[in-house]
């Protein structure tokens, strides 16, 4: 940075971008490579344990090479000279079966070997292949400083160094648990004193950006700005007592989020279930030892209204069903309880009958292209010091998936509700998974509500959109597609009608001009 500062030459700026993909990049690698790792130990495929053998081999071949080619042939050069050839040719043979075993592997668990292989390009490369309208804002954090980067119209544009990083994190993460994590009663009762704590964190991070007009603004954040919704943050400094007409972000631009650039391009890639399926399990833990959710019902509820698919309610939502529905639908939404469990603390999944690791998946042929994930805490996950957040939709993207819209925060049940509802109907118009979101939270803000204080983002900040965006194509419900074939049919006649006036109208006078 410092040479960027001095120089001002654009080689310097690639180079912050490049450090900046290379970190984030190897910490979703490592999740993929985590799960392998403990799919390997669960699963009981001879297929691993040979793998394994021949890569000890390998190394220990190689480690036997190295060593002999420093020695000054006590036994003889032409003695040493045959046992070198003959280690080659041996450890040859073991990377040609190594190989093999591998091909076998990839076609029999593809999103395993993600990992392996991962399509990689240069900085400029990468610049590229973004589209030309969208704004990138990719943020890193250093120890002592915070540093932001945009890219706009594929050029890096703007890069700001914010000192006393520590200080900066520090806000961020007391603003998150404070007004989000710890309930909305903070926000409500001090609404001026979290007007201005937003401000200023959109001062620090985003002011001199210029960001408006409509833009589509992809963020990616590091360490705790990723639990941070930047829709719901305050762009204008003058305090307004009517909370509906506060200044937004998200009334400037539209917003989804990334892992980085590499990984967005990845997710763009991938080829997953190009059906037009929906499947939904919705679970309430009525009869469990979990708590209740009554809102789930409601949500299901909702959302048969406007989609035709597969919705598993409670005894039926077990995990079979969900293995099928994770490996033959294109949208897969999942309403229920989830949390980090075990010393690794993985992502999991609460089912009717029994719980899911996200790592269990990874051996899945297919994947969803959006998993909508209704339940608590499921984006924000926890901080790996130096990585970055270790998350749902960090997990999903792991395992395959191409896009996630999951919750920051324990979202309040009825605003989830009737957003996530929303977000289907967007979907249903044509809107790719990202400008759903964000129509439907346009939708929450400037509909009627019970009060002001429902207009406050604690009630429908919670959902982001991550990872590739993309049209999706569903299947309406019945009463829902009758409807539309009815407006079909009207539009067809308002046409007719309209084409037989003008066609008679012509003929008249054709035939006065006679």
């Amino acid at each position: 940075y410092s040479l960027l500062e001095k120089t001002g030459q654009y080689q310097y700026a690639l180079t912050l971008l490049d450090i900046m993909e290379q970190s984030k990049a190897r910490t979703l690698l490592e999740s993929i490579r985590s799960n392998q790792q403990q799919l390997t130990l669960q699963t009981k495929d001879t297929l691993f344990a040979s793998k394994q053998g021949l890569e000890r081999a390998i190394a220990y071949n190689e480690k036997e090479l190295l060593q002999h080619s420093g020695t000054n042939g006590a036994r003889g050069e032409r003695g040493e000279r045959g046992e070198l050839l003959t280690l080659k040719k041996n450890n040859e043979a073991l990377k040609f079966r190594l190989e093999n075993l591998e091909k076998v592997l990839r076609e029999k668990y593809p999103s395993m070997t993600k990992a392996d292989e991962p399509e990689t390009f240069t900085v400029a490369g990468l610049l590229n292949k973004m589209p030309v309208k969208k704004r990138i804002v990719q943020f890193f954090a250093g120890q002592k400083d915070l540093y932001v980067l945009e890219v706009k119209n594929q050029r890096i544009r703007h890069i700001k160094r914010i000192t006393n990083a520590g200080s900066i994190k520090q806000d961020i993460a007391d603003f998150v648990r404070i007004y989000y994590h710890n309930g909305p009663d903070a926000m409500l009762n001090s609404p001026k004193v979290f007007y201005s704590a937003s401000y200023q964190i959109y001062q620090a991070l985003l002011s001199e950006l210029g960001i408006g007009n409509n833009e589509q603004v992809i963020i990616i954040p590091d360490e705790v700005l990723g639990n941070l919704s930047f829709d719901g943050l305050i762009t204008e400094k003058t305090y307004n007592a009517a909370i509906s007409q506060w200044p937004y972000l998200i009334k400037k631009a539209s917003i989804s989020y990334a892992f980085s650039i590499q990984t967005l391009i990845n997710q763009s890639q991938v080829r997953n279930n190009s059906s037009s399926q929906f499947a939904g399990l919705f679970i309430t833990h009525q009869n469990s030892d979990k708590q209740f959710i009554p809102a789930v019902a409601k949500e299901a509820s909702s959302i048969k209204k406007i989609l035709s698919g597969s919705f598993l309610m409670d005894e039926a939502a077990d995990i079979k069903g969900f293995l099928n529905a994770f490996d033959n639908a294109s949208v897969l939404h999942i309403s229920t309880h989830s949390y980090l469990s075990g010393v690794q603390k993985e992502p999991t999944l609460a089912f009717n009958d029994n719980d899911v690791f996200l790592f269990e998946l990874s051996a899945r042929k297919h994947a969803p292209s959006l998993v909508v994930l209704s339940a608590c805490q499921t984006a924000d996950g926890i901080m790996a010091k130096g990585e970055g957040i270790i998350s749902f939709s960090r997990g999903f993207a792991a395992i395959g998936a191409q896009s996630t819209i999951a919750g920051l925060w324990n979202v309040n049940d009825d605003a989830a509700a009737s957003i996530t509802a929303e977000v289907y109907r967007n979907i249903l118009k044509g809107n790719t998974g990202s400008n759903a979101l964000h129509l439907a939270k346009m939708n929450w803000l400037k509909g009627v509500r019970n009060g002001e204080q429902e207009y406050l983002p604690y009630y429908w900040d919670a959902l982001i959109f991550m990872g590739h965006d993309q049209k999706l194509v569903l299947k309406p419900a019945a009463n829902t597609m009758i409807t539309y074939l009815l407006y079909s049919c009207l539009a067809a006649f308002i046409i007719f009608t309209i084409w037989f006036v003008l066609r008679r109208l012509r003929l008249k006078a054709e035939y006065l001009s006679k």
